[in-house]
């Protein structure tokens, strides 16, 4: 990793010196001060002054070392045509950030991950652990949905014959399976037991005579 250096002069006597940002940077951080030793902890301020016991005690030159501040971010949840509220977390860069469980729900489907837009391909799962999604500043994640199936079965309902099931997708049109059952027309079947008693009716009368 390159190490970034540059070399600044404070004049001693003269007034509004301080010790400033100097133009370095890091991904995911804020510079807010420097140490006197690479990697100890901060001993100035960005904004402290340099004062004239500060150039006499180090001169003719001094090392100081950039103190970085990994930044924090808020992730904010969006229902995206569900019902429902979830509160905003915070997370700071480089830290392992867990994601609130799901707390949405949508009518007929079911909720199958997060993405960074609302029509978006999913990118994160529920409950999921990540890292680094913005370097500072705020994200919104959308909820995305799968819409349910479901299977229409079909009943004889004192008829005959067999169907095959229908499987349905919520949210769009499904066509019934065309009938295949039967059943004897009960109209017919009484009739021919009144022909049948008549015909009896008749036998009988026929004996007493």
């Amino acid at each position: 990793m390159l190490v970034q250096k540059k070399e600044v002069t404070y004049l001693y006597g003269k007034e509004n010196q301080a010790f400033t940002n100097n133009g370095f940077s890091k991904t995911g951080y804020t510079l807010t001060g420097y140490s006197n030793t690479n990697g100890g902890s901060k001993n100035y301020e960005v904004t402290n002054a340099v004062t004239g016991e500060f150039i006499d005690k180090n001169y003719p030159s001094k090392t100081l070392y950039a103190v970085f501040t990994a930044n924090t971010y808020k992730i904010a949840f969006n229902n995206n045509g569900g019902t429902g509220s979830m509160d905003t977390i915070t997370c700071t860069y480089d830290k392992d950030c867990t994601l609130t469980k799901n707390a949405f729900t949508k009518t007929g489907y079911t909720f199958a991950g997060w993405s960074k837009t609302s029509d978006g391909e999913i990118e994160y799962t529920n409950n999921e652990t990540v890292k680094n999604l913005v370097t500072s500043g705020n994200i919104t994640l959308y909820a995305k949905w799968t819409a349910n199936t479901y299977t229409i079965t079909y009943n004889a309902n004192g008829g005959t014959g067999t169907m095959n099931k229908t499987t349905c997708v919520y949210d769009t049109n499904c066509t019934l399976a065309g009938n295949s059952f039967t059943k004897t027309d009960i109209h017919l079947q009484v009739g021919q037991k009144i022909q049948q008693q008549e015909h009896h009716m008749q036998l009988v009368q026929q004996l007493k005579t």
